[in-house]
């Protein structure tokens, strides 16, 4: 999805970041194998899940301070059918004012 924000013109001021949880290290060469994800891994001194309260397939929309803007559950919403990626598409573009 990333890559379709960059191409527009001008590119839509959105970025796609993963940020692993702290126990999950172990899959996260398969999960991110032919993908071009920025990805952080949490830490015990960072502790983002905790401090925000994430799960597991949530998908947080979050402005350029941090903010959040809304959780979309992956698990009932998976952007791997094409109804769905487009409709997220457009939501994040809204968000992002385009």
């Amino acid at each position: 999805m990333q890559q379709r924000f960059d191409a527009l013109t001008p590119p839509a001021p959105i970025q796609v970041v993963v940020i692993n949880e702290i126990g999950a290290e172990a899959g996260t060469a398969s999960t991110l194998s032919g993908r071009s994800l920025p990805f952080v891994q949490d830490s015990t001194a960072a502790h983002v899940w905790m401090n925000w309260g994430a799960s597991r397939y949530q998908l947080w929309l979050v402005d350029g301070m941090g903010r959040r803007l809304d959780v979309v559950d992956l698990s009932r919403f998976s952007l791997t059918d094409p109804s769905n990626a487009t409709q997220m598409q457009s939501r994040l573009l809204t968000l992002a004012g385009r």
